[in-house]
C-alpha cells in the first residue's frame, strides 16, 4: 500500500531541509500526511524541530510532539464540548452521544495506525502511523473546538 495521496503536504511540511535524504525520499513517496493549507504549520514548533532532526528517530519525535500538542488540545475541546451539552434538549443524551462518538473514533484512529504501521512495515511504517494519528487528532481537535463567540 502506497499513501502517496499527501506527498506534496509531506514536502512542504519538512521543507526539504535538514531532513536525510533517505527519510525524506521514502516519506515523499510514501505521502506522510493530509494536506495542508501552504502556510500552516503542522503543530506549534513542528518545522523548527524538522530543520534540526537528522535522523529518521529525530523526525519521529517531532511527530510524536506534534501528536502530544494536538492530543492535550482535543482534551480541551472534548471537556468543552461536554459542558455545551448542558445547553442541549437532553443534556445526559448529548453527554453519551458525545462519549460514543469519541470512543468510536478513538478506536478507529488506533486501527489505522495499527494497519498503516503494519502494511508499510519497519521505521517507515512507525513514522506513517505516528503521522496519521497526530493528524488525525488534529482535524478531531479542530472538530470539536468552541466557536470564537462563545
Amino acid at each position: 500500500m502506497t499513501l502517496c495521496n499527501a506527498s506534496r503536504a509531506t514536502a512542504r511540511r519538512l521543507r526539504l531541509t535538514a531532513v536525510p535524504a533517505a527519510a525524506l525520499a521514502l516519506l515523499v513517496l510514501t505521502g506522510a500526511a493530509p494536506a495542508l493549507a501552504e502556510d500552516e504549520e503542522f503543530a506549534p514548533g513542528y518545522s523548527a524541530c524538522l530543520e534540526k532532526a537528522v535522523s529518521t528517530m529525530e523526525i519521529q519525535q517531532c511527530t510524536n510532539n506534534a501528536y502530544a500538542y494536538w492530543k492535550t488540545t482535543l482534551d480541551k475541546n472534548f471537556a468543552l464540548a461536554l459542558r455545551q451539552c448542558e445547553q442541549a434538549e437532553d443534556p445526559d443524551a448529548c453527554r453519551q452521544k458525545l462519549h460514543k462518538a469519541q470512543q468510536l473514533w478513538t478506536q478507529y484512529k488506533t486501527a489505522m495506525s495499527e494497519a498503516i504501521a503494519e502494511l508499510e512495515g519497519g521505521s517507515l511504517g512507525r513514522l506513517l502511523a505516528s503521522d496519521f494519528a497526530a493528524s488525525e487528532t488534529k482535524k478531531q481537535a479542530r472538530l470539536l473546538m468552541p466557536d470564537s463567540d462563545d
